[in-house]
């Protein structure tokens, strides 16, 4: 009976943990990132997202790409003005491998933006 209860408790428990996963992936097969803003770049259009846990911290680096990215269903001119640091956002990304001065060179490129929370801007 008790086993009964802890199967049940974990798998109504699983949606919130995949609600908080810091990785993921989206319905379209594509890789996610779900975390708080810890830096922006405006000259690299790089975005860094910090996850931290009581294991510890994660972070991912991302570019925007030159064209327009996805906000949510709509298509949204994502800039680095409309992010700020402490804001909660989700990415989804392709990793993309070129070469570039004959150096292989690996870049995560955001395809879409969700904000999960506003900024902490006063």
């Amino acid at each position: 009976m008790k086993t009964k209860i802890l199967l049940v408790a974990a798998i109504l428990a699983l949606p919130l943990a995949a609600l908080h996963a810091q990785h993921g992936t989206s319905p379209e097969g594509l890789d996610t990132w779900t975390g708080q803003v810890s830096a922006l770049n405006p000259e690299t259009q790089e975005i860094t997202l910090t996850d931290t846990t009581k294991k510890g911290s994660e972070s991912v680096v991302a570019t925007l790409p030159k064209e327009e990215v996805k906000q949510g269903e709509k298509a949204h001119g994502i800039q680095m003005s409309d992010l700020a640091v402490g804001q909660v956002i989700r990415f989804t990304y392709m990793k993309m491998v070129y070469k570039e001065n004959a150096k292989k060179i690996s870049r995560n490129l955001v395809v879409s933006i969700e904000i999960i929370s506003p900024s902490k801007r006063s």
